[in-house]
């Protein structure tokens, strides 16, 4: 239990996968430290107006078909759009071919150095890639990704460079795609959520009671990334893998042990996440659709009776401070990413695309095993401050989890993601499971 304590401060410095998870996007914060090490930092967003516009975008139209009928509660939630996108694998960007499009992120078992696999070409260019990210200056996420920018930097010769904006000076999510389609952004770091129109089957490690352990999540892990990232490429974006940041937990002011705790209260739901808004209703809950600035003021006031969170995230925002029990019990996966424009990853010369793609893996792989070892350390934390650690029935955990099921079911079926894929992805978990027992 020491140790947990002496680890929180560290739990502090991953702030940024902690503010990735559940509307990241929602949450400002101002910077408050300059890197004078150019070209890697910005200090201030740059400015529109002169930068150069290199493209156009169309974004896809969301579809305004009907969804279906979920079960309401005599108060009427507040209104969300649970349309599925429309034409889910068309691609929002016009890219060319390029030589580059064999290029994938690898597993973090095969990641391994490429500076003398090809040589870069006589007429190869450079390019700065400008990245926005909420992650403060100074936390330990960011002084490793500028330290991967580093590398980057030298082993290209200058002809690749990063440059982040970070403390959020680049806006919510919304903001950042819209920049990013005018080219005066190359990409962002992300949830999964965020890119949910863009590409939906990005989100479905995210639906709720899908896994029950990160024993069962690395295994489909290791037989669906590639996949999702692929897709991801197709739909635009190049990615170098996904960093876990765990499981979050149901923290509430009275104790959940089972489904009737439930039904009638009032849950905290992030600004446009569809999935966590169907399932909530789906349980019975009043969804309270919130910024993530918003939900500390929510607790106090009573507005919410129930939150779902990250162990790192409840005490970084400090809502373990207005709750009193923890129900432990596997709810949502979460992880985040981070995604260029495919548009400017073509720009780069090939050698220099695996260059950058074996860093970038390299550090996420990093980023997906450490997160999960603060979380557990944080969950302990949690429990060192007083709250009280609540047990779910093995009955209750299954009648809570059919009822979600069903509604990830009709998600499916709705269009929200690729139904080959869902089935897949339970087969996959089927699998882990047989071998386990």
């Amino acid at each position: 239990m020491t140790s947990s304590w002496k680890t929180f401060g560290r739990t502090v410095e991953i702030i940024t996968i902690v503010l990735l998870v559940f509307a990241v996007s929602y949450l400002w914060v101002n910077s408050g430290s300059e890197d004078t090490e150019a070209p890697q930092v910005a200090s201030q967003a740059p400015d529109a107006e002169t930068e150069t516009v290199e493209h156009s975008y169309q974004p896809p139209v969301p579809s305004s078909a009907d969804t279906g009928t979920y079960r309401q509660l005599e108060e009427t939630p507040p209104y969300i759009d649970i349309s599925p996108p429309a034409d889910l694998y068309q691609q929002p960007y016009q890219t060319g071919p390029a030589a580059s499009s064999t290029i994938f992120a690898r597993s973090c078992d095969s990641n391994r150095t490429l500076s003398s696999s090809l040589p870069p070409t006589a007429n190869a260019g450079r390019i700065t890639l400008k990245i926005a990210t909420v992650a403060p200056e100074g936390s330990q996420w960011m002084k490793d990704m500028r330290a991967s920018a580093k590398e980057i930097q030298e082993r290209t010769y200058g002809r690749v460079q990063i440059r982040y904006y970070g403390g959020g000076v680049m806006g919510n999510d919304t903001k950042v795609l819209g920049k990013i389609r005018l080219g005066i952004l190359h990409g962002g770091a992300f949830t999964p959520s965020a890119l949910q129109k863009i590409y939906p089957d990005l989100s479905i490690y995210g639906l709720p009671f899908l896994f029950q352990s990160n024993d069962e999540v690395d295994y489909v892990r290791k037989k669906l990334d590639e996949r999702l990232l692929r897709g991801l490429r197709e739909a635009g974006f190049v990615s170098f893998g996904f960093a876990a940041t765990g499981f979050t937990v149901i923290m509430s002011n009275e104790p959940v042990r089972g489904l009737d705790d439930l039904i009638g209260k009032r849950v905290w739901v992030p600004e446009g996440e569809t999935i966590s808004h169907t399932s909530m209703e789906a349980l019975s809950l009043r969804p309270v659709i919130l910024p993530l600035t918003d939900v500390l003021t929510g607790l106090q006031t009573g507005l919410i009776d129930i939150v779902s969170m990250s162990p790192i995230g409840a005490l970084v925002l400090q809502w373990h401070t207005k709750v009193k029990f923890i129900t432990d019990m596997p709810l949502v996966y979460t992880m985040g990413f981070m995604a260029v424009d495919i548009r400017a990853f073509n720009k780069i010369d090939a050698a220099d695309q695996e260059i950058l793609t074996e860093i970038m893996t390299r550090v996420y792989c990093h980023f997906d095993k450490a997160n999960l070892i603060d979380n557990k350390e944080a969950y302990e934390a949690l429990l060192i401050t007083g709250i009280q650690n609540v047990m779910v029935t093995v009955d209750e955990f299954v009648r809570i989890r059919e009822i979600v099921e069903a509604s990830n079911r009709r998600l499916v079926e709705q269009g929200f993601f690729s139904k080959t894929l869902y089935e897949d992805l339970l087969d996959y978990i089927e699998d882990f499971r047989i071998q386990s027992r």
